[in-house]
């Protein structure tokens, strides 16, 4: 997974004092530590991304892709 595109920014989240990518990645994980598979984790952390970075502006955008095996399951 990847933060965003290779033409986007990486948006810092002054809020939070993380990424916004970083900030979405370990708050989703410890939502739901269990048995979430990369698609899952990815659509939430891609809706999540580019929400957040659409209200700092349109030219922020940033959305998070996925590449490789997206059935992989991420947890404990």
């Amino acid at each position: 997974m990847t933060a965003g595109r290779s033409h986007q920014f990486s948006n810092q989240d002054t809020a939070h004092g993380h990424r916004l990518f970083g900030y979405h990645l370990m708050k989703s994980m410890l939502e739901d530590p269990d048995n979430l598979s990369m698609a899952a984790l990815h659509e939430q952390i891609r809706e999540r991304v580019l929400s957040d970075s659409r209200r700092i502006g349109r030219e922020f955008e940033q959305e998070p892709e996925l590449m490789g095996n997206a059935r992989m399951v991420v947890g404990r």
